[in-house]
């Protein structure tokens, strides 16, 4: 029940510090969705940070990983809002945004995970 909890309780923090930014942000960049974005990029290093701290760490609970990485960073992380906001810019006509839309949220989270995780 304990790792249940700690994954309701990341999730719902994560959530409010996804909506924070979209809230933050909303104003700054027209039609391209920044706020997805930046929640995109900050959740994939907090998860990459994350399991850098983490690796080999036996002197944690089995819970914490489960609050960071499941909970926070499940809440953070906006794939779907990603995949919606997508499909609109293109059905409005903004093709050249939707495509710079995925190509940054998969190359900056990619190579930013990658450059942290490879310390693992």
């Amino acid at each position: 029940m304990l790792k249940v909890l700690a994954v309701f309780i990341g999730g719902g923090l994560g959530s409010v510090v996804r909506y924070a930014i979209g809230l933050g942000t909303a104003s700054l960049a027209g039609d391209f969705p920044i706020g997805t974005l930046l929640a995109n990029v900050a959740a994939t290093g907090f998860m990459a940070l994350s399991l850098l701290w983490l690796s080999g760490r036996t002197d944690l609970p089995s819970w914490l990983s489960l609050l960071l990485i499941t909970g926070f960073c499940g809440g953070f992380s906006t794939f779907s809002t990603f995949s919606v906001d997508t499909v609109r810019l293109y059905q409005q006509g903004l093709t050249a945004m939707a495509v710079t839309n995925v190509a940054l949220n998969v190359l900056i989270c990619v190579l930013l995970a990658a450059a942290i995780v490879k310390k693992l």
